[in-house]
């Protein structure tokens, strides 16, 4: 189940790391800065709910989702008061749990609102598409993730590492020029259909997406 989570999260575009035991999936916990992470509670060595349990009393606001066939009310209840923000019953469907994710995802930028919407141009984070007056912009997968997270952060400078935390995993390591590569062709893109987002370079710090109308 687990390999099939990382697939089905991978073919959305997201950079996904994965343990098979709880004492590893807590280490990568405190060690990573993740959006979200999907928790299961029979774990070998460190069971879930205490994984869970030592992130929140170190301070952890990492968002949590419990998968677990433990699916009485008292075990949800138990998971919810200890932190969790999401608990999902086995069996679930990949679709569901890709929604829960990315809906609790959006929670880390103040959004609930799947489009992100800066001057002419929006970003809907559940289809993957961008549109400029109602225009596709056609953008590669790694392309679509740099603007995603960018527009999440909007007037914020990212810098180039935080970019490839969010886009690569812990086995796919990116070669040295590829987010200025992503970067340069989405500037390409987003000029040729006249968007109003601007993606410019703080040399030493990153970069930042801004609307040029502002």
């Amino acid at each position: 189940m687990r390999l099939a989570v990382e697939r089905g999260l991978a073919l959305r575009g997201h950079a996904v790391d994965s343990a098979g035991d709880g004492e590893h999936g807590l280490k990568m916990a405190k060690l990573e800065n993740y959006d979200v992470i999907i928790l299961d509670l029979m774990l070998p060595q460190i069971q879930g709910l205490e994984a869970l349990r030592q992130l929140r009393l170190e301070g952890s606001g990492v968002h949590i989702i419990i998968v677990s066939a433990m699916d009485s009310i008292d075990d949800k209840v138990d998971g919810l008061n200890l932190g969790a923000d999401d608990y999902l019953a086995k069996p679930f469907s990949m679709n569901e749990l890709i929604a829960r994710v990315e809906a609790i995802g959006r929670r880390s930028y103040n959004t609930k609102t799947p489009t992100i919407s800066i001057g002419n141009t929006q970003v809907n984070t559940v289809s993957k598409l961008v549109h400029v007056n109602d225009n596709a912009v056609t953008l590669t997968r790694r392309e679509y993730s740099v603007l995603e997270f960018l527009a999440f952060r909007r007037d914020e400078v990212v810098s180039k590492e935080a970019l490839e935390d969010h886009i690569y995993n812990e086995f796919n390591l990116p070669m040295s020029n590829a987010i200025e590569r992503s970067i340069s062709e989405i500037r390409k893109k987003l000029r040729s259909n006249k968007s109003d987002i601007m993606i410019t370079t703080r040399y030493g710090l990153g970069y930042c997406l801004e609307s040029s109308q502002e």
